[in-house]
């Protein structure tokens, strides 16, 4: 599998190890682009709610910014999800137990938190992270390359 379908596909599976670092990297890429776009959002939205004039491609610079945020934000979403489901294919569940995850991950928003940290998305992320895979193929596929048996399940 290559880095696009690491990062785009839904098919197939990965290791523990390998989503782990998956989602490292996509945090070391993501977290610089939205510091650049938040700070110009930021900037734009401070001068336009002080009053202040803002320079004749103010408005072209905040729509850029928007769409440019907008589509950071749609890959984060797609790449993330496409990283979960192969792991939970690598352990034998169908993808669609992601999207109900989200689902209790919004339900619980309002609920007490756990210093700030919703409890249900620790759960699941931490089920992702440690869960073994099978050790041998399932309907997802053969077991990823690069594994260890250790941790894993039959």
């Amino acid at each position: 599998m290559g880095i696009v379908g690491l990062y785009f596909s839904f098919q197939g599976r990965i290791n523990r190890l390998t989503g782990f670092l998956a989602t490292v990297v996509l945090g070391i890429v993501i977290i610089p682009i939205a510091a650049v776009f938040g700070g110009v959002a930021a900037f734009t939205a401070q001068a336009m709610f002080a009053g202040s004039a803002l320079p004749a491609a103010g408005p072209i610079v905040s729509s850029v910014t928007f769409v440019v945020v907008l589509i950071v934000v749609v890959g984060l979403l797609w790449s993330s999800t496409a990283l979960a489901v192969k792991r939970l294919h690598d352990m034998g569940y169908t993808g669609w137990i992601h999207l109900g995850m989200f689902i209790a991950i919004l339900a619980t928003t309002p609920l007490p938190t756990l210093y700030g940290i919703n409890i249900v998305n620790l759960a699941y992320t931490l089920a992702l992270l440690f869960w073994p895979g099978n050790s041998s193929s399932n309907i997802y596929g053969p077991a990823p390359a690069g594994g260890t048996n250790f941790g894993t399940r039959p």
